[in-house]
């Protein structure tokens, strides 16, 4: 296997140094907003820094004839680095900024013109230390003119790097005034756990050439680097070195404001909107340009006053987006862009119940590998939710009223790609049942029966109706359910019949009472015969027949009879003549069930009878 290519080193020597900047830093090592947060010199004849060791300790052990057995040392530790610094012009801020318990003192017109020693030193207030050498060999630095493109706002200008990232002030050195010029040494040492990260300054340029602050985090010992010593561990960083073509800071008598830019970088897709919360403070009272950096080759841009600029990508990746003023004060915030190419929907199938809910989840395959859910942040439809379902976040509900059997399809969408559900209704999870009316009537023969209906109680008390769904019985053989309608082919012997409905495990009954069949109306009465004559005395034998539904039954005992003669009398059809009778037509009436019929009996007197007897013996 061959080894990936290394780039090759940039191999220079320093001389000398160009500037140094202290940078305000509050007790947890980090810079801070300030309106004297730092300063830059030129004014100072040396550095001296140099480590403080903690030696390894010696383990030996001499053997029974006195030669050494066990001869080791342990490894030497650096417990902190020194820094004492000579310098030739006096500017108290920079002296004030070092040691912070110093009183600065000004004048009249509020320019710092001098400084206070009191008793007290501080081994918590500290300051962060930077310095620029000049470089010589190795080409110093620069890159071949093909591979950069000249700017004139940031040009290439090689210089070392040395960066102390937290220092703690030490008791001032003696300083001697004599004939000559008079000097100023400041001394510190540095202290581990600094929160600098990746610090506030533009010092160094990315893979584009453009002004970035460290690329690498210092590393505080609780791994803010991501990078591990050769003995596996987060070892605190005491001293940055580095080689770099930013130029430095201008030197400048006095402590400069710092204003560390805020923002947000905000993603959508392919497209980042930042937003810088302190954009007028970055600019200034001179409405100084604010650069920002898309770390993707484009060039960097101008922020507009309003502080809110968009930039779109061509392809994801992770940016290292970034803010700088214009005295290089930066902030970098790094942006993950990862483009969904597919959105699955789980479960891709599933029942849902009517009046019933479902969470499905959405989950987008990124380009980067990564996969997402992407359940909140999608766009959720259903492509016909004529049919009682609906989605909102995910979350599917299927009305009350949908139809057990239809399907619906639910899509999510997340950066223009669409996953899909389909999903089945089924029937309402039931939590009671109840048959309406309870007790009822039904006739033996009548096609349109009793009608019942099963009502179920689903979940949030929603009631639905059942009655073509649910399972119909009873306990009688001669009596059917279809559909909650109730016939019955006979009346059972055991009356009334129980009519039981099931739906899911959730029964409920009726009491129905199966009654024969009402006769037919009575339509008419027909007396017969319709004419009949009797002798006075005598009697004579008429019946009457109803016709109902077409069938026709003798109904002479149950009629009722009368005669419109009050002399003459009739029983059950019998017409009874009295021998006194006077003869002449006699009308006799049956009646039945509010129909009538009637005849005309003839009643010949008693003499006529016996004359027409002895006519027929002659």
């Amino acid at each position: 296997m061959t080894a990936p290519a290394l780039a090759p080193a940039v191999c220079s020597s320093y001389i000398g140094a160009r500037r140094l900047r202290v940078t305000r830093l509050d007790r947890c090592g980090r810079p801070i907003n300030h309106p004297r947060g730092y300063a830059v010199s030129s004014g100072f004849v040396s550095v001296e820094i140099g480590p403080e060791i903690e030696e390894g300790e010696d383990y030996s052990l001499k053997s029974a004839d006195g030669s050494l057995c066990v001869s080791e040392k342990g490894p030497d530790s650096i417990k902190w680095m020194t820094v004492s610094i000579e310098f030739c012009r006096v500017d108290p801020d920079i002296f004030t900024l070092m040691n912070p318990t110093w009183k600065l003192v000004t004048n009249a017109q509020g320019q710092a013109t001098g400084f206070r020693i009191g008793q007290r030193m501080s081994d918590q207030d500290g300051f962060a230390l930077d310095l620029w050498p000049k470089v010589s060999g190795g080409g110093a630095g620069c890159d071949d003119e093909d591979d950069v493109d000249p700017d004139p706002n940031f040009p290439v200008d090689p210089s070392g790097y040395f960066l102390l990232p937290w220092v703690i002030p030490t008791a001032p050195e003696s300083w001697t005034l004599e004939n000559g010029t008079a000097t100023f040494t400041i001394s510190g040492r540095t202290k581990v756990g600094s929160r600098w990260r990746r610090g506030p300054w533009a010092v160094t340029r990315d893979a584009h050439g453009q002004p970035s602050n460290l690329l690498v985090p210092i590393e505080d010992g609780l791994g803010s680097s991501g990078v591990l010593a050769p003995d596996g561990s987060y070892d605190p960083d005491h001293f940055h070195a580095d080689q770099v073509t930013l130029s430095p800071p201008p030197a400048r008598c006095g402590a400069q404001p710092l204003v560390i830019p805020r923002f947000t970088a905000t993603a959508e897709g392919l497209t980042v909107t930042v937003e810088v919360a302190n954009a007028a403070d970055l600019a200034g009272e001179d409405n100084d340009p604010v650069y920002v950096m898309w770390d993707d080759g484009s060039p960097y841009e101008l922020l507009p006053t309003e502080g809110t600029i968009t930039h779109t990508y061509a392809e994801p990746g992770t940016y290292d987006v970034r803010v700088m003023a214009a005295n290089y004060a930066i902030a970098a915030q790094p942006v993950v862009l990862d483009q969904a190419t597919a959105v699955t929907v789980e479960p891709a199938e599933a029942e849902v119940p009517a009046a019933g809910e479902l969470n499905l989840t959405a989950t987008a395959e990124m380009a980067l590998g990564d996969t997402k859910d992407v359940t909140a942040e999608a766009t959720w439809s259903v492509a016909d939710p004529a049919n009682g379902v609906s989605v909102d976040g995910g979350v599917v509900t299927v009305a009350a009223d949908a139809t057990p059997g239809d399907t619906a399809t639910v899509n999510a969408t997340y950066q223009e790609q669409t996953g899909s559900a389909t999903i089945t209704i089924t029937p309402a999870v039931a939590e009671g049942l109840a048959v309406a009316p309870t007790t009822g009537e039904v006739v033996v023969g009548d096609p349109e029966g009793l009608t019942l209906t099963a009502t179920a109680t689903i979940a949030g008390g929603t009631e639905l109706d059942v009655t073509s769904s649910a399972e119909w019985s009873t306990n009688a053989e001669q009596v059917t359910v279809q559909a909650g309608v109730v016939t019955a082919s006979a009346v059972p012997a055991t009356n009334p019949v129980t009519v039981t409905a099931t739906y899911q495990e959730h029964t409920a009954t009726a009491e129905v009472t199966v009654n024969e069949p009402e006769p037919p109306p009575v339509e008419s009465v027909a007396v017969e015969p319709a004419t009949a004559t009797v002798a006075a005395g005598e009697t004579v034998q008429l019946a009457a027949n109803a016709t109902a539904g077409g069938e026709t039954t003798d109904v002479t005992a149950d009629a009722a009879w009368s005669s419109s003669d009050e002399t003459v009398t009739v029983e059950a059809g019998l017409v009874t003549v009295p021998a006194e009778h006077a003869g002449g037509e006699v009308t006799v009436t049956a009646e039945y069930e509010g129909q009538q019929g009637t005849a005309t009996v003839t009643v010949t007197p008693a003499a006529q009878a016996e004359t027409f007897g002895a006519r027929r013996r002659r």
